[in-house]
């Protein structure tokens, strides 16, 4: 599991394995957001200097398919770097998004 507090030390910033990140307001004591972030699990995340923006680390997992076997089998991407909105668990940048700054 990986921990990042946020400027201020107000939220945290909690992955794992799973693939999940969930930002907790530690102030209140509670979960405000969680995202899916990477398939392949969350390897490391880190704030933006104003806490607007968190940047996850890890990997996705690709589904390749044969056609005549009808077998799939599921392989390791590169590692990806991902950009959420902390409030709102919006994806804000990363592989295949449109909404890269």
């Amino acid at each position: 599991m990986w921990v990042s507090l946020a400027p201020g030390g107000a939220r945290a910033a909690l992955s794992g394995r799973g693939g999940a990140l969930q930002i907790f307001d530690l102030e209140k004591g509670v979960t405000t957001a969680t995202i899916t972030a990477h398939f392949g699990g969350v390897e490391a995340t880190a704030w933006s200097p104003d806490g607007e923006i968190v940047a996850t680390g890890g990997q996705a997992r690709a589904m390749l398919r044969d056609p005549q076997s009808r077998m799939v089998k599921v392989v390791p991407d590169p590692q990806t770097l991902k950009l959420w909105n902390p409030k709102t668990g919006q994806l804000l940048g990363g592989p295949n998004c449109l909404n890269v700054w």
